[in-house]
């Protein structure tokens, strides 16, 4: 949704307020996603945001419990799909 300018902050919103209603928890990454995380905040529902995605990393693993559905999606721009790898180091360091 990066790319799409002017539009990008009410299509942030949009996501944060369905999610809603579909999610426990949320974790958002950059200041594109802040509009999802005032969203989550108002609501009091719990909403993690960083701009660092090393450490969103671990601090989805640390939440997360077997069991969990865990949906990632993001701008390819900001690398999200690297999430996995860094899932998987953070994992060897803890064996």
């Amino acid at each position: 949704m990066l790319e799409l300018g002017n539009f990008s902050r009410q299509c942030h919103q949009d996501v944060g307020r369905c999610a809603l209603e579909h999610v426990d928890e949320i974790f958002c990454l950059g200041n594109e996603t802040l509009a999802i995380k005032e969203c989550w905040n108002a609501a009091g529902k719990p909403v993690t945001w960083s701009l660092d995605r090393q450490e969103l990393a671990k601090k989805i693993f640390q939440s997360v419990k077997p069991g969990d559905v865990v949906l990632l999606k993001g701008s390819r721009s900001k690398g999200m799909w690297k999430i996995l790898e860094e899932f998987d180091e953070i994992a060897k360091e803890k064996l």
